[in-house]
């Protein structure tokens, strides 16, 4: 099935919680006997708390974690880009560092495992308030209307993805559309993706950037400026 495999942490100022998340990583790998695995965890011009602590793991585990330093905030694209072109092994998995995806959602996964499928996403079932829920059905709706694919949970940062399939679906935005842009980049180039139910654990300490009115113009800008390019290359 999967021999060895590099878990990658986008972080941005979680500190709070990237070291739980750590530990969840190492009893994962335990319990499904990695022997080759690394972690990578990609700061992406966070504070000098957050700093200290991934400086912590990284003396804790010198031969296992690799940090990816952003000597400034480049913004959720730019965390996800650089997570997965650090990737060496066979396959990634990569998430978000805010805790609210439980590594032990790589069961979920695995439990749809196919030799001939590259990629594997997963579909947030416990998303908290109404607000939140509408947000992502019409944001996903959209999505599909625009670029013609199936339906998938275009936002959900929890993914599986060999390392033979990684340069056909490297987002090209440095918005939070990146994760969007993945997936229609995959299903674009013919890759066979998977999708299956996941936990989504409500979030804790810090609050969501996404209502924020600033990044919602950027997704609307990348958005336009990607299907625009795909139609481009369709003529």
């Amino acid at each position: 099935m999967i021999n060895n495999i590099t878990f990658a942490l986008l972080c941005y100022n979680e500190g709070y919680i990237i070291k739980t998340l750590t530990e969840e990583i190492f009893a994962v790998a335990r319990r499904y006997d990695f022997k080759d695995f690394d972690i990578i965890i990609v700061d992406d011009g966070s504070d000098e708390f957050t700093k200290n602590v991934l400086t912590e793991l990284k003396t804790k585990y010198p031969d296992t974690i690799r940090i990816v330093t952003h000597e400034r905030n480049l913004g959720y694209g730019a965390a996800h880009r650089s997570a997965l072109l650090s990737c060496d092994r066979d396959w990634i998995l990569y998430t978000d560092g805010d805790g609210q995806y439980p590594i032990s959602n790589i069961d979920n996964l695995l439990t749809i495992y196919e030799e001939s499928v590259h990629f594997y996403t997963g579909i947030r079932k416990d998303r908290d308030g109404l607000i939140r829920k509408v947000v992502t059905r019409t944001y996903n709706l959209l999505l599909r209307i625009l670029f013609g694919i199936p339906s998938y949970d275009f936002g959900c940062a929890f993914r599986l993805i060999r390392h033979d399939v990684i340069k056909d679906t490297i987002p090209l935005c440095d918005s939070g559309f990146s994760s969007a842009e993945q997936v229609i980049r995959a299903h674009k180039s013919g890759i066979r993706i998977r999708q299956t139910d996941i936990v989504h654990r409500k979030r804790v300490f810090e609050h969501s950037r996404t209502f924020n009115i600033l990044h919602i113009f950027r997704i609307i800008c990348d958005i336009i400026k990607l299907r625009w390019n795909l139609s481009g290359k369709r003529q």
